[in-house]
């Protein structure tokens, strides 16, 4: 799952620069991508804490389905996502990340901030649920 979220982290990272740079139209599109580090951060920190990924089940295999599929999507032969974000496409992988990232329970890893805090999408604007689901392997990428 650690490693899951470096690739993830390393593709948003990627992803980020090329939507900035990509004109009006880019900026129109896959504006979910702004809202993502933090919540991949936000992520990072329940899964290290065996105590809350331990009562996670659900939605620690929903989650990181979902970020599979989006690396898998980036690695798809033929497909270029730095040049849609540029360019203003939709990407749905990263919707649907923001969906599921947005179903982690408020507090995240620490409940203590639960009354204090809303959670990165619940700061963006958050979702209101959906999605793929997905299945997905455990997070390898080639």
């Amino acid at each position: 799952e650690l490693q899951q979220c470096d690739q993830v982290s390393d593709l948003l990272d990627r992803l980020l620069p090329a939507r900035k740079g990509g004109g009006a139209e880019a900026q129109k599109a896959n504006d979910e991508l702004d809202s993502l580090p933090e919540m991949m951060r936000f992520w990072r920190q329940g899964i290290a804490d065996g105590r809350w990924s331990g009562s996670q089940g659900k939605v620690l295999e929903e989650v990181s389905g979902m970020l599979t599929m989006l690396l898998l999507a980036d690695d798809e032969e033929g497909r270029d996502m730095d040049e849609e974000v540029a360019t203003g496409k939709a990407v749905p992988e990263l919707h649907n990340a923001f969906v599921v990232l947005s179903k982690l329970p408020k507090g995240g890893a620490r409940p203590e901030l639960a009354d204090k805090s809303q959670t990165p999408a619940q700061k963006a604007g958050g979702c209101c649920g959906g999605g793929g689901g997905g299945g997905g392997g455990g997070g390898e990428r080639g």
